[in-house]
């Protein structure tokens, strides 16, 4: 038998390892479960190494431009300095240039020079263009690997036509910075591995240039001041960085360089409470496994794995299991569920945060931290009045089975609505449960078999409960000693959906038909004693009597069996 048819922060300014010296090297390292994942700690050991290959790609004393060639791309240099005064005016610009698809939540676009350069090392050493941008202050703490901006006032010229510069450093010793750079002279994007020393203060001079008109025109010309060259310093980085840069580590909201408890926090107060990322971030910032999604397991490595820092990559396809239960009223439990108080004195559980749990166990007592004391979980679902009916219930739960405790006495309207449900069961040995609302089961598509047996306190399961359970074909109901009523009215426990010879069995534990008291009663809808008669709807078992309203439609004694029309 078959039943119907239905379903900026403020900085990276401690080190990325909390104790780790700035250019040592992480003592703790690990791998991820999936290959594909690409890991903080494996990078960082591997760091100089990759520097290297850089160091190769683009040699030393050569321009990172594309002069005199017809086409070219980010790993094109030349043995040809660019004139950048001249070739601005003559519009002939030949500096090569990289993809910044974005920083943070900032779109850059292509970028060229020192910028450009310093940000293709960085993205080809990390092996990603996803970057977290922070601001120096007295408490940054240069790393090897970090893209540094650096940014000076020209002597001469007005306060606004600063001057920056972007470096990356390879290597540090003691307070000592070793750095790479393109167009460290500000005029011809000559490529530097090695680099010791920079300058404390710029200048400028007007040069005459031949613009593409054949035109004398006047250009700035802006340069270091050569009595000013220095050895670069943490401290100098302090004075003159503005901002720098490192990988994005998934699940580091606080981007302090580790997985801790404020992380946790971050992520349980956003995308686990308002189903949204922190600051627009995108979604694979949170996705700390590298599984494609985002759910408890996520969370867990956060509180559990804080050494697991997997670098987010370019273009992750990341989808996010959690959702907002927009309920004001509401708390959220340490089980990640949502609860709201309700009529009974006691709270309803409305929706686990994690949608595709296939899984769910709702306590039989939960605490709230606003309230101080714990509460009785009486009711599954909740409905609320503001202005008019509105359900906090989640729909479209990817859950198989839900395990309900024997303080539960209600199931509300829509609490299951299109949910995988295959199997409700109960968690104690003395079920509650009084009262399956209407629609409770909306659209479970998956639900076949119901067993609502163990709930001997069983009243009623109002019209439409199962509507749109097009898989559903068994019910077992309980023995009560009262009556037990499947619908009301005009109406159908299955709404408007066909049965299609679903079978509804009495468990009665009893065997002999005294006293009267022995048999269950049963009373049926309307539309349900039409399904009866037209042998769309079974009623089986022993020791039941049935009724559609106060009408006497038949028994069945102790023999178990069908009750024929």
């Amino acid at each position: 038998m078959k039943l119907l048819k239905r379903i900026t922060s403020t900085m990276l300014s401690m080190t990325i390892i909390a104790g780790a010296a700035a250019a040592g090297i992480p003592e703790k390292m690990t791998t991820s479960a999936a290959n594909s994942n690409v890991m903080y700690y494996d990078v960082f050991s591997d760091i100089q190494n990759r520097i290297n290959a850089e160091k190769a790609k683009f040699p030393d004393g050569y321009y990172w431009n594309h002069r005199g060639l017809s086409s070219y791309n980010e790993d094109t240099y030349t043995d040809k300095p660019c004139h950048h005064a001249q070739d601005y005016a003559k519009e002939e610009k030949c500096c090569s240039e990289t993809r910044i698809n974005s920083i943070g939540d900032q779109s850059i676009g292509d970028r060229g020079q020192c910028y450009g350069f310093a940000y293709k090392l960085a993205k080809d050493i990390w092996g990603t263009t996803e970057f977290y941008r922070y601001y120096v202050d007295q408490n940054y703490e240069p790393k090897i690997g970090d893209n540094v901006r650096l940014e000076f006032y020209v002597e001469g010229l007005p306060s606004y036509e600063k001057q920056g510069h972007s470096i990356f450093i390879t290597d540090i010793s003691g307070e000592n910075i070793t750095f790479a750079e393109c167009n460290g002279e500000l005029q011809d994007c000559k490529i530097r591995w090695g680099r010791t020393d920079y300058y404390e203060k710029l200048i400028y001079e007007n040069i005459s240039v031949e613009d593409y008109n054949g035109n004398q025109i006047t250009k700035k010309l802006v340069k270091g001041d050569p009595t000013s060259l220095t050895t670069v310093t943490k401290t100098y980085l302090r004075e003159h960085a503005t901002e720098y840069f490192r990988p994005v580590i998934a699940g580091d909201l606080n981007r302090n360089g580790i997985l801790d408890s404020d992380d946790a926090y971050k992520f349980a107060d956003s995308i686990m409470t308002k189903g949204t990322t922190l600051y627009g971030t995108k979604f694979s910032y949170y996705d700390v496994n590298g599984d494609g999604h985002i759910d408890s397991s996520d969370y867990n490595e956060i509180r559990y794995g804080s050494y697991n820092l997997r670098i987010v990559m370019p273009g992750e396809s990341t989808t996010s299991r959690w959702s907002s239960l927009n309920n004001a009223y509401g708390f959220r439990y340490y089980d990640d569920c949502y609860y709201i108080k309700n009529d009974l004195g006691g709270v309803s559980w409305i929706g686990s945060l994690d949608t595709e749990k296939s899984t769910i166990y709702v306590p039989s007592r939960v605490y709230s931290e606003k309230d101080k004391c714990w509460y009785d979980v009486n009711e599954i679902g909740y409905d609320g009045y503001n202005g008019h009916l509105w359900r906090t219930c989640t729909a479209n739960y990817k859950t198989n089975t839900i395990y309900i405790p024997d303080t539960v006495k209600r199931i509300h309207s829509y609490a299951f609505e299109n949910w995988s449900l295959r199997s409700l069961r109960f968690s104690g040995s003395n079920p509650q449960l009084e009262t399956v609302d209407t629609f409770a089961f909306y659209e479970c598509k998956s639900l076949e078999k119901l067993d609502l047996s163990p709930a001997k306190k069983l009243k009623s399961i109002g019209n439409f409960a199962f509507e749109g359970c097009e898989a559903l074909y068994h019910i077992d109901l309980p023995f009560t000693g009262s009556a037990i009523n499947l619908g009301s009215g005009s109406g159908s426990i299955f709404g408007n959906t066909d049965p299609l010879s679903a079978a509804i069995e009495i468990k009665n534990p009893n065997n002999s038909t005294s006293p009267a008291s022995n048999y269950q009663r049963i009373n049926i809808s309307e539309m349900d004693y039409n399904h009866w008669i037209n042998d769309n709807l079974y009623y089986y078992g022993k020791l039941f009597k049935l009724y559609n309203g106060e009408y006497y439609l038949g028994q069945v004694n102790n023999n178990k069996g069908f009750l024929r029309p």
